[in-house]
């Protein structure tokens, strides 16, 4: 019986140092990273555990599939002015990276804040006349937002140390933009939320220290934003939503006024939709407002854009 059971005790012994030695297998180096490689492997997208948060981004505003397939022979060039038929972007390289060094406070807290920027081109099918023309711009966009981590604990493994907290707003564009988002209201059936300084508007991961970020699973959301722009006409305020299954995945946002101050136009846009649950554990809806001539003009330096981006759970 003593070695029967010794022979157990054994072969369990045996059977979780494998275990062990698989895992360090499948992420041999996690062990030796500092706090500092750490927040980056975090935030910059690189841990399944957290990766749609730090990728849903470009997920809502990437149309480079729906593009290929709605507009055929991405290779004309139109003549000024054009009417805009289909429109969108397509990312072609995306590099993600910590900006600044990381900021703690205390021994308890670290942030980091990390730059996203997205190259590639911006393409209008459009009428020129009678002739349908393609035009593409190529144009960076350059984003960023804070990522919070708390520290729980005290041993030699980052990983256990260091738990990912809360996230601000992404926001960002193009450089020097003549444009810009002065506010974001968002409107749930359970909760309404004003964001009017995107990096000191913190959203909480699990426990709630500050504002919860919304779970928005199949309900009917009203978002509303405010554009300040020097351009007489209305700007182009666009809803930017993770993909279908068919189509273009963008929406307009419709002109509810428009006052005149002291340094061109105050204009309110809205948008009311509702948000299908996805299978992601985090996903983005992205809200971008673009001059008229970025549109209605084929000059391809003439490309003007902002960009805030609202994090969310499908579900809890």
């Amino acid at each position: 019986m003593y070695r029967k059971h010794a022979t157990i005790l054994l072969s369990a012994f045996a059977a979780t140092v494998l275990l062990f030695a698989g895992c360090s297998k499948d992420n041999p180096t996690e062990a030796n990273l500092t706090d500092e490689e750490f927040f980056n492997y975090i935030a910059t997208g690189q841990d399944a555990n957290s990766q749609d948060l730090f990728s849903t981004d470009q997920d809502a505003l990437d149309e480079s599939a729906q593009l290929k397939a709605l507009i055929p022979g991405l290779k004309k060039q139109g003549l000024t002015p054009i009417t805009p038929i289909r429109y969108g972007r397509r990312i072609e390289s995306v590099s993600r990276s910590i900006i600044r060094p990381i900021t703690k406070q205390g021994d308890s807290i670290a942030i980091a804040e990390v730059q996203v920027v997205f190259t590639g081109k911006f393409l209008i099918q459009a009428l020129s006349g009678v002739d349908t023309v393609i035009v593409q711009k190529p144009y960076t966009e350059t984003i960023h937002r804070s990522v919070r981590f708390e520290r729980i604990a005290n041993t030699n493994r980052p990983r256990l140390n260091w738990r990912l907290d809360g996230v601000s707003i992404l926001n960002g564009g193009t450089a020097n933009p003549v444009l810009s988002i002065t506010s974001v209201e968002v409107v749930t059936p359970s909760q309404t939320f004003l964001v009017t300084d995107p990096d000191a508007y913190w959203m909480q991961i699990d426990r709630w220290w500050l504002r919860h970020m919304p779970v928005l699973n199949n309900v009917a959301v009203t978002v509303r934003v405010t554009v300040q722009s020097a351009q007489p006409d209305s700007d182009i305020v666009t809803l930017h939503k993770q993909p279908g299954t068919f189509g273009l995945h963008h929406e307009p946002f419709l002109l509810v006024s428009s006052t005149p101050n002291g340094t061109g136009y105050a204009r309110v846009y809205e948008k009311s939709w509702t948000i299908s649950g996805k299978a992601r554990k985090f996903a983005h809806f992205m809200v971008s407002a673009t001059t008229r001539e970025s549109l209605y003009d084929n000059a391809t330096t003439n490309f003007s854009s902002v960009v805030w981006g609202i994090p969310y759970k499908p579900a809890e």
